[in-house]
């Protein structure tokens, strides 16, 4: 019984570190599992990226711009729910003591001039500009596309 214990609470400890170990923080950010979904075919040049983005600072900040080397841009989208397509915006703000959550259907970063195919449970580095915080380099992951589409 001790052993199965022992060996429940290493497991649990394993999987927490596991949850924890994809997020970002900095100067009062934390960047919460930033991820894409796999692109279908080799030809597909968009894909958006998605992510949460806490502050929990007292003063607002605002994502300003992205970059990765694994497309030729990145643009800033605000997409209203039941709007076909998104356009793009120069900033979103992060409320001081908030979130700012970039989720399908809403706002959302789209990586444009893809460089190869984005394929499940690889992963691509991303770097972030705040306004306050400064650049935050992290890790996107790419995820399974869950219903058939990638954006």
């Amino acid at each position: 019984m001790i052993r199965f214990v022992a060996f429940f609470v290493l497991a649990l400890a394993a999987a927490s570190s596991a949850v924890t170990a994809h997020s970002h923080k900095k100067k009062g950010l934390e960047i919460v599992h930033p991820w894409t979904p796999a692109t279908a075919s080799g030809d597909a040049k968009t894909s958006p990226v998605y992510m949460i983005i806490k502050n929990g600072g007292r003063r607002p900040d605002r994502l300003l711009s992205a970059r990765t080397p694994a497309a030729g841009k990145i643009e800033l989208r605000v997409q209203d729910s039941g709007a076909a397509n998104a356009s793009s915006t120069a900033s979103f703000e992060i409320p001081a003591g908030g979130l700012l959550e970039l989720k399908r259907g809403g706002p959302h970063l789209a990586a444009l001039g893809l460089k190869k195919r984005l394929d499940a449970y690889q992963g691509f580095r991303m770097t972030l500009e705040f306004e306050r915080a400064g650049r935050v380099t992290i890790d996107v992951i790419v995820e399974e596309a869950a219903d058939g589409h990638t954006h």
